[in-house]
């Protein structure tokens, strides 16, 4: 079995993005499309998005989907794939923090018959 690259930010050319400039790259980003100093319905202010949040952000709709606007969702990856592109040592981690059953996931798992 292979490893998987380590760098998740790369060039063009697929050479590794230092840390220091990604992490630059994105707070400009943030800044521009003006994500920073937001507030929530009630007022409150929002914590500043980081790029640990687009990992949790990503493994969170590989291990869910996508609901689309017509109400169809995307189809998630197997808890093996999501656990190894994550890195995580085992798939209870996993799904402990990524899977989220809603109710129609539950209606469709009690209507399986055995």
């Amino acid at each position: 079995m292979t490893d998987l690259p380590r760098n998740v930010v790369v060039k063009a050319i697929g050479t590794p993005v230092a840390s220091n400039a990604a992490a630059k790259w994105f707070r400009a980003l943030v800044l521009a499309t003006g994500l920073c100093n937001a507030f929530d319905d009630h007022g409150v202010a929002k914590a500043d998005p980081t790029m640990h949040d687009l990992r949790h952000t990503y493994c969170y709709y590989m291990a869910n989907g996508l609901v689309k606007p017509d109400g169809t969702r995307t189809p998630s990856v197997p808890l093996t794939t999501l656990c190894r592109l994550a890195g995580h040592a085992t798939i209870a981690v996993t799904a402990q923090y990524y899977v989220d059953a809603d109710s129609r996931d539950l209606i469709t798992a009690a209507s399986y018959v055995c």
